[in-house]
């Protein structure tokens, strides 16, 4: 077992990102927060004209920022695509109806939830951030429902100064080379943004779209897959692979 301490960089945004940096912290490894993107929110979007029969929440973030969503539908149905966002949304007093089956996390996930199966004559309402995936929406119109999206964040880049940037760089460039802990693909698209040569990296990431990305960018080592994508899942799977001597680390050729 390698005595040194292992480093992290925490690319998910704020202000889960900063719980996330200090759990890893509190597991003994050093760890860097570099955001690559901003939430930033849309305190006036529009909503449908519609009046919805579910309220759909697509990630934490959209239940931070979609109160308006839940005060203008009081008495109408939710759903959560995952853990998180089901514990925000019963912090909100409005507790998950719809939920992921077997723990799941994911779009797919949400999607199998038998609740969601026949939605003839359902009105959704889906409370997300700007732009995003379609499959929820295109699968549930297949099923019968009018789906109407509110949109109440948007993603901006990050930037970050030089000094900050210089330290990731020699925490890439270390031997092993940092963990780079990515939630979503948008995040590792972001690194790619702020260093474009990355490509040396450890990667823990619940999400499998996020390691094909990094596999079709060439990521040098193996990457590992969390249990999921809350704090104590990420940190508990950087702990593994930090544990892991750089001798016997799987490493892709």
């Amino acid at each position: 077992m390698s005595t040194e301490r292992a480093r992290c960089i925490v690319l998910r945004p704020s202000p889960d990102g900063e719980a996330l940096t200090r759990a890893l912290a509190d597991a003994g490894l050093d760890a860097l927060h570099l955001p690559t993107m901003r939430i930033e929110p849309r305190p006036h979007a529009p909503l449908p004209t519609v009046a919805p029969t579910l309220l759909l929440f697509v990630s934490p973030n959209a239940v931070r920022h979609g109160r308006t969503a839940l005060d203008a539908a009081p008495d109408v149905p939710v759903a959560a695509i995952g853990a998180t966002t089901a514990r925000l949304l019963a912090g909100s007093g409005r507790p998950a109806d719809v939920v992921p089956p077997d723990g799941g996390y994911t779009s797919e996930a949400l999607l199998a939830a038998p609740a969601l199966a026949d939605m003839a004559d359902a009105r959704v309402w889906i409370v997300r951030g700007e732009g995003g995936r379609e499959l929820i929406a295109d699968t549930l119109r297949e099923r019968g429902a009018e789906v109407h999206y509110v949109e109440v964040y948007e993603r901006q880049n990050a930037t970050h100064d030089a000094l900050t940037l210089a330290r990731a760089r020699e925490w890439l460039a270390a031997r092993p080379p940092a963990i780079v802990i990515a939630t979503s693909v948008e995040t590792l698209q972001g690194l790619y943004g702020l260093l474009p040569d990355t490509r040396d990296y450890r990667l823990v990431s619940a999400s499998d779209r996020v390691i094909q990305l990094a596999a079709s960018r060439g990521v040098s080592h193996a990457p590992a897959r969390a249990a999921g994508p809350d704090a104590a899942s990420l940190v508990a799977c950087a702990r593994r692979m930090a544990d892991a001597t750089p001798a016997t680390l799987p490493h892709r050729s």
